[in-house]
């Protein structure tokens, strides 16, 4: 997910989320021991490193990065002490009592702010609109190279998030002065991706893939009842992320995030993409 912010730790819910530790710890220090002021890490000096403790004395590092230099950048707390793209969540009141900060040369607290989990995303951009240049397969179904495919990334759970992908399709005619746009969902499988952490359970992932394979079959039909224009993909698409109430639950409530609309390529125009596992 591509969101950056200050220079350091990311929040959950300020109640009990792991980047919420930022305003967490800081509500924290008050009522425990106090800590020493921030101090360089020892093994990598130039790394920003925060470790969280629920009683003072065992302590679990959940961020240990190399600022990349930006002005601004957001990055969250891992989980069981893996770094493999999952959101850990620590309740201030008993995980994350006790918080250690250490810092580089020339940072201070000032350099950092602790932030409440910013919420389920997703993006897509017009370069992820395209055909596979090889053949792929999730497990269950494989797609032949040349099957249409629109990607993106995303910010959430992968087991209670859902997308839907939807199209503005021309519909009348312009010689005959009325054209217009109509917005429906686009029929298809969407896909969502996450690292399988070696220990622990699936949670939040601040780095997920998505996936959404048209079914241009049954756009066909309807294209075809529509008097859609020239391409079988509409001429714009958005996508929206959702949460569901069960595992692979079905659609409920408003989105949780959507893009802007963007338009779709021409065939001729369409990009070759290539998926890892291909």
């Amino acid at each position: 997910s591509s969101e950056d912010s200050s220079s350091s730790e990311e929040s959950s819910s300020s109640e009990d989320s792991s980047s919420s530790e930022a305003s967490s710890s800081e509500e924290a220090s008050s009522s425990s021991e106090e800590e020493p002021a921030p101090k360089a890490n020892a093994e990598n000096p130039d790394h920003i490193m925060i470790q969280v403790s629920s009683d003072g004395n065992t302590y679990e590092t959940v961020l240990n990065y190399k600022p990349s230099g930006k002005q601004e950048e957001i990055k969250f707390f891992t989980k069981d002490g893996q770094d493999d793209g999952r959101i850990g969540f620590y309740d201030a009141d008993s995980d994350a009592k006790n918080v250690r900060v250490y810092l580089p040369a020339g940072f201070t607290m000032e350099n950092v702010d602790f932030l409440a989990y910013p919420g389920d995303s997703i993006t897509i951009n017009e370069a992820a609109i395209g055909r596979l240049s090889s053949s792929f397969s999730d497990g269950e179904t494989t797609y032949p190279a040349g099957t249409v495919v629109i990607t993106g990334t995303y910010r959430g759970d992968p087991v209670y998030n859902t997308i839907r992908i939807s199209g503005q399709f021309q519909t009348g005619s312009a010689e005959q002065g009325d054209l217009e746009l109509t917005e429906r969902p686009i029929n298809g499988t969407a896909i969502l991706f996450a690292q399988v952490p070696e220990q622990g359970d699936m949670s939040e992932i601040w780095d997920g893939i998505w996936v959404f394979v048209p079914n241009l079959e049954k756009e066909t039909e309807l294209t075809g009842e529509d008097g859609c224009g020239v391409s079988l993909l509409p001429a714009e698409i958005m996508a929206s992320l959702y949460r569901t109430n069960t595992p692979n639950g079905s659609v409920e409530g408003p989105a949780l995030s959507t893009t802007p609309w963007i338009s779709s390529p021409t065939e001729d125009s369409m990009p070759q993409i290539q998926l890892g596992g291909s």
